[in-house]
């Protein structure tokens, strides 16, 4: 498994620039490679610059990862959507939707359960 990457500085890191994108390699082989798609602007960007935008997507992808999220499922046997008179369609219970597939259809073909 690959070490998660840290935010990091230029001396850490080669850029270059291809099209609308930027590549930042790590001199550490043990962090890779990473793609940042930027745009045109790219080619006007210092590397300083880029490597900033970099730190941020690091830093998005690191508060992103300490989201706690629970999903709500409802129990076997109980409805898992029920109408809504309000937006006029039936909608989900909790979170998940269970659901089967089986070769039941016309000619064996996928069906669901």
């Amino acid at each position: 498994m690959r070490k998660p990457r840290p935010l990091t500085t230029l001396q850490e890191v080669i850029i270059t620039r291809e099209r609308e994108a930027a590549t930042i390699a790590y001199k550490d082989p043990a962090y890779g490679t990473s793609t940042l798609q930027i745009g045109p602007e790219v080619a006007q960007m210092t590397d300083l610059e880029i490597l900033d935008l970099y730190n941020q997507t690091l830093r998005a992808q690191a508060k992103l990862t300490k989201i706690s999220y629970v999903a709500t499922e409802i129990p076997l046997g109980s409805p898992q959507v029920e109408y809504s008179p309000e937006c006029d369609q039936w909608v989900p219970r909790g979170h998940v939707l269970r659901g089967g597939i089986d070769d039941g259809g016309e000619d064996g073909e996928p069906a669901g359960m």
